[in-house]
């Protein structure tokens, strides 16, 4: 039976202690703001158990795409950090990436096709 968790930090929303943004000490969350307008990273570092203010690095990703992958990459899913999160990280990043060209507006709508019968009005 799979539980699923709604904590922030957690890539896979799975209630497991590798994907845990409470239980680890460092931790990566990609999420969009609360505004829905911009995607962004969130390292918690090591002083986030003594000292909750300083505990969260937010590192916005606004840039295109390919320069938003390797700032993850690099940053992130380092071999110092969590090189473990790689994918589930990326995985993350391209669904949030996806909603938001959505919301803004940049996909492009698929025309109806009206065959032989037009719709009627």
């Amino acid at each position: 039976m799979v539980t699923f968790s709604s904590e922030p930090g957690n890539l896979r929303s799975l209630n497991a202690a590798k994907y845990s943004g409470l239980i680890q000490s460092k931790t990566v969350g990609i999420a969009p703001t609360p505004e829905g307008d911009a995607i962004t990273m969130v390292l918690g570092t090591k002083k986030g158990y003594s000292q909750p203010a300083k505990g969260q690095v937010v590192i916005p990703l606004n840039k295109n795409f390919r320069s938003c992958v390797k700032s993850i990459s690099k940053t992130a899913l380092a071999d110092t950090y969590r090189p473990d999160l790689k994918a589930d990280a990326l995985a993350k990043y391209w669904v949030s990436y996806n909603s938001m060209k959505r919301v803004k507006g940049h996909k492009k709508k698929v025309p109806v096709k009206t065959g032989r019968n037009p719709p009627k009005k």
